[in-house]
């Protein structure tokens, strides 16, 4: 609901039975989050959604990138598209074509 991506991590370890450092238990017995890995953050920047339309994920039947779940997987190319915007590498007004 924040209108923005917020960045991106690298995991860094593999995923695990363990329920360290995991955002929310959940309720009961149940962990919305499946189990737990490691990440690393290697930026942080709020990216606002608009600013991203022209991303459309093939893997997601061609939607804009912002139309998607937590860890929702992207091609190669819109990956690195999205992380060049949020690194501040690539100008949103020059059109892209992906």
């Amino acid at each position: 609901m924040s209108g923005s991506f917020q960045g991106y991590a690298q995991m860094i370890s593999s995923i695990g039975r363990g329920r360290d450092n995991v955002w929310s238990e959940g309720i009961g017995k149940s962990n919305p989050w499946g189990r737990s890995f490691k990440v690393q953050w290697l930026c942080f920047n709020d990216l606002p959604f608009h600013k991203t339309l022209h991303l459309k994920n093939p893997l997601n039947g061609y939607k804009p990138v912002k139309i998607s779940r937590d860890c929702q997987e992207l091609s190669p190319d819109i990956g690195l598209a999205l992380c060049e915007l949020l690194d501040g590498k690539n100008d949103t007004n020059d059109l892209l074509t992906r």
